[in-house]
């Protein structure tokens, strides 16, 4: 009889129920969090729309190789983003000759300025073309790289409409905490943690938005 063997064979079965305990644990959260999610999105058919259609813009930064998902995204807006209104794709890149032949599209050159700075400066050129949107009731911008999967519908025409952060789920997000910065978020402040893909509301509200970022 071994006594050091079986030592080791009991240490590795602690060490494996520990893993085990661990990974129901992982799972677990990611059950609530999906059922949260699930719970949260809107049913598979289309809601009643307004009676009458709104004028809705969908702002697009789209330079450098992120004009290639210009097409999926507006494809799947065209079918599932508040259907019965009227559509317009504001798409700033780099590559106008690229963008789909689509009638709803109003391309704006945007020169490409490279990481991070095309994601940091949106806010700030979807502000220095705001005139392109007095046509708009509303506006919204989304991230190029995704597509709509379900409907979206008038729910989200309010003043202003914002998106939770996926990642942070039931715990505090990674705010500015700089107190330089006008962004800061002192440690016991922050309710909401917003992802930066999807947001809007009235043009209004949504011009006062990316003039303030």
């Amino acid at each position: 009889y071994n006594c050091t063997n079986h030592c080791n064979v009991d240490r590795l079965f602690q060490k494996r129920n520990h893993m085990n305990k661990k990974i129901l644990k992982s799972s677990l959260a990611i059950a609530i969090a999906s059922l949260y999610i699930y719970l949260a999105v809107t049913p598979s058919h289309p809601l009643k729309p307004m009676e009458t259609p709104r004028s809705v813009g969908l702002c697009i930064m789209a330079t450098g190789k992120y004009v290639e998902f210009v097409e999926p995204l507006i494809n799947s807006a065209e079918h599932y983003f508040l259907p019965g209104h009227k559509h317009t794709y504001f798409v700033f890149t780099d590559h106008i000759d690229k963008l789909p032949n689509n009638p709803h599209i109003t391309p704006i050159f945007q020169a490409r300025m490279g990481w991070p700075y095309d994601s940091m400066m949106r806010t700030a050129t979807y502000a220095k073309h705001k005139e392109q949107f007095k046509g708009c009731d509303y506006l919204y911008a989304c991230d190029a790289d995704m597509v709509f999967v379900d409907y979206i519908g008038d729910e989200i025409l309010g003043n202003l409409v914002g998106t939770l952060h996926p990642g942070f789920t039931f715990r505090r997000g990674t705010y500015e905490q700089r107190p330089e910065s006008q962004a800061c978020v002192a440690p016991a402040e922050g309710k909401h943690y917003f992802a930066g893909g999807f947001y809007g509301g009235t043009q209004e509200q949504f011009v006062n938005l990316i003039e303030s970022l």
